[in-house]
């Protein structure tokens, strides 16, 4: 096993251990009875219409990364390709694909839908990754723009929710914290004392820049200036506001399907605020912001709303489980149906430097 397979092994164990953790510390004293009744008198209709607000989103965003690829210019194609437009299905299918990787692994589901476009299109693995960046730009424009107006909307009761996110927490976590930045900051330091003692090796990082990481770069610039040649900057716009508007729906209807907006009193505007602030569990690095989503969505309503922690836990799974459920099965069917195995789409994924042909 080589180092890369090694450290690859190890930094998922760990988030595996961290979505432990944060699901632990999420669910503590929640009596399980309390939330299987909660399921058991859910108004399941309501799946219809939130099934239909996923597809409608995902469709969304599928349009707005054909907008920006096919303004890719002809040198993102490999040499020998032959250039053409991007199908909607092969950019749903890579989308998918990339939704269930993250519930795999934290952050390798840009790779995944990076790498099954590059090879399915001949495109450049850097140049499409351009494409996904400038897509995470806009999205967290929205996103900041939903967080800085949701914590507006609750601002009389941000106090309360630090306070109880601070106790939920258990006081060693602080030297965790506390002797992870020193270990970085040291490897930082050895880094940098490396490159100054030993100019060996400070030349060949140059040559690595000049020969690998230049030309990455090249092609990774010609897909993140799809944003400024797209031909239908609305059209990206629109596609970004309807995408977001589906998410703020699909934030709302858990709770009218577990008869919990009404009495707790959850509008719009609410599901709003809830939205953003629980997104900040998927900054997490746990798959799929298992754990992490539970632990500040539960805090999030038991302090805001002064709601019971086993009805808030219970929307948390359904959020949660709803999605990873659709994410999963959509992507294991276009994996299996598109044409592209795991290991191929693995050694894609994991080839950054490939655009440097």
């Amino acid at each position: 096993m080589n180092a890369q397979r090694i450290r690859t092994w190890l930094f998922n164990g760990g988030s595996l251990a961290l979505a432990a953790a944060l699901l632990y510390l999420a669910f503590r004293g929640i009596p399980m009875q309390e939330l299987a009744t909660a399921f058991q008198e859910a108004n399941y209709w309501w799946l219809i219409p939130l099934v239909v607000l996923v597809i409608l989103s995902n469709v969304m965003r599928v349009i707005r990364w054909q907008l920006l690829l096919q303004t890719l210019p002809d040198r993102a194609y490999r040499e020998g390709a032959t250039p053409g437009p991007v199908g909607f299905m092969t950019a749903f299918a890579s989308t998918m694909i990339g939704y269930m990787a993250n519930y795999i692994a934290p952050r390798a589901g840009e790779f995944a839908r990076t790498g099954h476009l590059a090879l399915k299109q001949q495109l450049r693995f850097s140049s499409v990754l351009g494409t996904v960046v400038v897509e995470r730009i806009l999205d967290t424009a929205v996103l900041l723009l939903a967080l800085g107006s949701g914590l507006w909307y609750v601002r009389d009761r941000l106090g309360t929710l630090a306070e109880e996110a601070a106790f939920r927490v258990p006081p060693w976590t602080e030297d965790v914290a506390f002797w992870s930045a020193v270990v970085v900051g040291i490897a930082a330091l050895g880094a940098m004392l490396g490159a100054w003692f030993f100019p060996h090796v400070a030349r060949r990082l140059r040559a690595w820049y000049r020969l690998v990481v230049r030309p990455v770069l090249r092609h990774f610039w010609d897909g993140l200036d799809t944003v400024r040649t797209t031909a239908h900057p609305w059209a990206v716009i629109a596609t970004t506001v309807g995408m977001w508007g589906g998410y703020l729906l699909m934030a709302y209807i858990p709770f009218r399907m577990l008869h919990i907006a009404v009495p707790y009193g959850i509008g719009l505007a609410d599901a709003w605020a809830l939205m953003a602030i629980g997104a900040l569990g998927l900054l997490v690095p746990a798959p799929g912001g298992l754990g992490s989503f539970h632990y500040i969505t539960i805090v999030a309503l038991a302090t805001l709303y002064q709601m019971p922690e086993a009805p808030a836990a219970s929307y948390a799974v359904l959020t949660h489980a709803s999605q990873l459920i659709f994410y999963t099965g959509a992507g294991a069917l276009c994996l299996a149906f598109y044409g592209t195995g795991l290991r191929e789409l693995r050694e894609a994924s994991a080839q950054a430097a490939e655009a440097a042909e």
